[in-house]
């Protein structure tokens, strides 16, 4: 029996983020995601003809929005599976639209009288002529980070291309002028995209090259919260139990209690829970 085929990260963080399931929660995300869309159409004169670099690109969300805001070329970067499907979405002609940089212009098509002939219906159709070329210059599979990879490629036409690998260890055939990610987790460390971020900017950003986002605040608040405090207390309560099928367990309780109350709980907080008035910043 055959074994069984990896996914190209076959680590826990790469498994999850190959699911669309996760892309759409992020997506889905109207705050995050409308945030870096404005920041990046908003801004054209950091993108227009600029090369693009797009680190940990899930869906290819970023490639768009950087192809809506005319960059030249665009290099998405994703370890995981979702590659695939970010090519697929690249691939496909309704999409091709949003990144019209990397076609050629339309042919200009005189109207006609219509006649009975094949030629002159399509023409009066779509008014395009043959669109199959147009699209021709799109990448429509994905790249593996090796350099020897883009030796049958043209980097000069203008598209976007998928590479599926890790930043650290992929290689791409030119520096470029703009990086953009989502690197941002809570308390903007967790994940540690951050340091495949600052991976990319060592390898493959230009000198006077822009990073987005080139800056980040942490905000800390001291707060208290009675049910969230019982709830944890409740969970390492267990191991206070003296007869666990003939086991005594509670030696192991200071050390579930230590556990439970030193773990990270992200989620929401009423204002009434804040013991200070104003938070600590620490500018990254």
């Amino acid at each position: 029996m055959e074994e069984e085929a990896k996914p190209p990260d076959p680590s826990s963080f790469g498994v999850y983020y190959a699911r669309l399931a996760h892309q759409q929660n992020m997506l889905q995300d109207a705050v995050r995601t409308d945030t870096y869309r404005r920041a990046m159409v908003h801004n054209v004169q950091d993108f227009a003809g600029k090369i693009v670099l797009d680190v940990g690109a899930g869906s290819g969300i970023l490639s768009f929005f950087a192809a809506m805001a005319g960059a030249g070329r665009i290099y998405a970067c994703e370890a995981s599976a979702m590659a695939t499907m970010a090519a697929k979405l690249i691939a496909s002609k309704k999409n091709a639209s949003l990144a019209q940089y990397s076609l050629p212009p339309p042919p200009r098509v005189v109207k006609k009288e219509k006649t009975n002939t094949q030629d002159d219906m399509q023409e009066d159709n779509d008014g395009l002529g043959d669109t199959k070329d147009r699209y021709k210059n799109l990448s429509t599979q994905v790249i593996e980070g090796g350099c020897s990879d883009w030796s049958e490629i043209d980097t000069n036409e203008r598209r976007i291309h998928v590479v599926q690998g890790r930043v650290e260890e992929i290689e791409l055939p030119e520096q470029v002028d703009v990086i953009v990610s989502e690197p941002l987790g809570f308390l903007l460390v967790h994940e540690r995209m951050l340091e495949a971020f600052v991976a990319a900017r060592d390898r493959f950003l230009k000198k006077d090259g822009l990073l987005m986002p080139t800056t980040s605040t942490i905000h800390v608040l001291p707060l208290t919260d009675p049910g969230l405090w019982q709830e944890q207390y409740n969970k390492a309560s267990f191991w206070a139990f003296r007869d666990f099928y003939g086991v005594d367990l509670t030696p192991l309780h200071g050390d579930a209690m230590e556990e439970y109350f030193s773990q990270a709980v992200v989620g929401y907080f009423s204002l009434d829970s804040c013991l200070a008035s104003q938070p600590c910043y620490k500018n990254i």
